[in-house]
């Protein structure tokens, strides 16, 4: 079968292959939406199919779907089962309406998770009323979701006392206000995140302190709390685990007394972009937390790399701003460090061939790399790439504007030994060639994710690139942005990738699109118009046809004669009808 389950290096199970067989193909998907859509007969079968599945399966399957964006608000409850415990509703935001909403506390009685990320098309009241009916909720993201009002919120808490994990953010109106009432009604809360709500301070920080002693992860980045609060917070939180507090004010004494309460326990912490404190202050307060498995820091020094090289627990670290220390250091730290899986490191423009050979060669548990810098700085060689051989670890691998140190012999190189890679990075890398492109194709068998946003890939490689791709039913994210493509490998893209969910074409010759009216003027010259576009025809005459693939709707076309006028209805074959995500800027 070409569903990439045979293509697999381990043992998979009988639930994973049920999902990639049955789900995968997008001809059953489109099969799938357009029986549920256009027949009662066909949705009683499907429904009954979906009651009798193992609840695994059912999760599985309902999550497969929503990823591909093919449920809509008419065939969600299909997936409401009795016993189902989690439901992620993100991939339809757009499409769910007050009626599936208000259908889950009756059809979801067991459910106690729910994300409403993102969803936006339901009311506020209908959101508020769901709440009664599911007070053994224990988990809520209502991360990007607009309707979740300071009402809806103060609501939930009130009827969901179990609540131990909530999620808000990017949002302008959730206030101290709202907070201070809400976190004495939830006591078992043990995650709490809290992104860009810039309304938020210290006086819900203290709030939190006072009614939740058993937090054990707080995310309170892009707010308007300082160091103060928090160490206040790990006073009365003694099992506080996880403080991710991008942009937050710190002083040295805030850093020692979170030190002094919670050192012994901290196992993640996050101070991008944070300031107030001095380096030595951050180089004291990570010697005193030897537990620390992940680390982001403000910016690189070498006293505190030599302090973060004691964290032998260390598996992901994030280094800003490398040039302002020595390569030796981070070999060193890799050598201490071998639990290290992710690293980050920015601006490392002085990193040599010799230092980075050697970092490849002592972590050999790492999973994700990124290395980026100026696209102006002249980087290593591929050399240190060349002497990487069957590695089964690296999952991502990310090179942005490495420039000439990416070429078509390292890309060939990595293609053979990263035998797991999942995602590539290689935007800005100027020296990749076609041929580089033609190994991308034929070497990369478990792809998911490329990004080759201004590189030098054109038509005719994108082509050949496709002709030997043995992955592409597993691509779902592709950047092509700041290329030299153009509309003839639009509809090669979608016929050949029916699986990618998201793409950009911004600022590349695909992506230069023309008013309506321009689009109507050279259609009519064919007598052949496209009406029913989702459009709005806001895309260029010359790929038009290739761009209406991209959404799963009927076309109307006219056909003009000397005599009579006929008008037929029919269905595109939708070669888009998985993306989620399409950049056009």
């Amino acid at each position: 079968m070409d569903n990439g389950v045979s293509r697999s290096f381990g043992v998979i199970d009988l639930v994973t292959l049920c999902v990639r067989s049955v789900i995968a193909p997008a001809h059953w998907s489109g099969y799938f939406l357009r029986v549920c859509q256009e027949s009662e007969t066909g949705r009683a079968r499907i429904q009954h199919l979906i009651s009798r599945l193992p609840a695994d399966l059912h999760v599985r399957l309902l999550s497969a779907l929503i990823r591909k964006n093919l449920c809509r608000d008419s065939t969600l409850s299909l997936f409401m089962h009795r016993n189902l415990s989690t439901f992620k509703l993100s991939g339809i935001s757009s499409f769910m309406t007050d009626r599936s909403l208000l259908a889950i506390p009756a059809n979801c009685p067991h459910l106690t998770s729910i994300s409403l990320y993102s969803v936006s098309n339901v009311s506020p009241p209908a959101l508020k009323s769901i709440w009664q009916h599911m007070p053994q909720l224990e988990s809520i993201n209502f991360a990007k979701c607009p309707v979740a009002t300071p009402d809806v919120v103060l609501t939930m808490a009130t009827h969901c006392p179990r609540i131990n994990t909530l999620i808000l953010n990017r949002d302008s109106v959730i206030s101290d206000a709202v907070l201070v009432k809400v976190f004495p009604l939830l006591p078992l809360l043990t995650e709490l995140g809290l992104l860009g709500l810039p309304l938020v301070t210290d006086a819900s920080i203290n709030c939190l302190a006072q009614h939740n002693p058993l937090l054990q992860s707080l995310t309170a980045s892009k707010c308007g709390i300082t160091g103060n609060s928090i160490a206040k917070l790990a006073q009365a939180c003694t099992n506080l685990q996880t403080l991710r507090l991008a942009r937050a004010t710190f002083s040295d004494e805030a850093l020692n007394q979170i030190a002094t309460s919670i050192g012994g326990v901290l196992r993640h912490v996050d101070f991008s972009s944070c300031t107030g404190f001095s380096m030595q202050a951050l180089a004291d307060f990570i010697d005193r937390c030897p537990v620390l498995e992940i680390i982001h820091l403000p910016r690189s020094r070498a006293d505190i790399l030599t302090a973060v090289a004691n964290c032998t627990h260390l598996q992901e670290l994030f280094l800003p701003r490398f040039s302002a220390v020595s390569a030796s250091s981070i070999v060193e730290l890799t050598t201490k460090c071998t639990q290290l899986r992710v690293l980050w490191i920015s601006k490392c423009g002085d990193l040599s061939d010799s230092y980075l050979q050697q970092i490849l060669e002592q972590t050999g548990n790492l999973e994700e790399l990124y290395l980026s810098a100026d696209p102006a700085t002249q980087l290593v060689t591929e050399q240190p790439f060349l002497t990487i051989e069957h590695n089964r670890t690296i999952r991502i691998l990310e090179l942005n504007h490495r420039s000439r140190a990416v070429t078509d012999e390292m890309l060939a190189h990595i293609g053979v030994n990263c035998l797991n890679l999942r995602e590539l990075q290689i935007a800005g890398c100027s020296s990749v060639t076609r041929e580089g492109f033609r190994h991308l194709g034929a070497l990369f068998h478990e792809l998911q994710e490329l990004n080759l946003a201004k590189t030098k890939i054109d038509d005719f490689a994108m082509k050949h690139y496709i002709t030997n791709g043995v992955f592409r039913n597993n691509l779902v994210s592709l950047n092509i942005c700041d290329t030299a493509l153009t509309h003839e490998s639009i509809p090669l893209i979608l016929e050949h990738m029916p699986n990618l969910i998201a793409i950009d074409l911004s600022r590349s010759d695909v992506g230069k699109i023309v008013p309506a009216e321009s689009t109507t003027a050279a259609a009519a010259t064919t007598k052949t118009t496209n009406h029913s576009s989702t459009t709005n025809g806001y895309f260029s005459p010359s790929w038009q046809g290739a761009a209406s693939a991209f959404f799963d709707t009927p076309t109307t076309a006219t056909t003009t004669t000397t005599t009579t006028t006929t008008t037929t209805t029919h269905t595109t074959r939708a070669y888009g009808s998985a993306l989620s995500s399409l950049y056009l800027s």
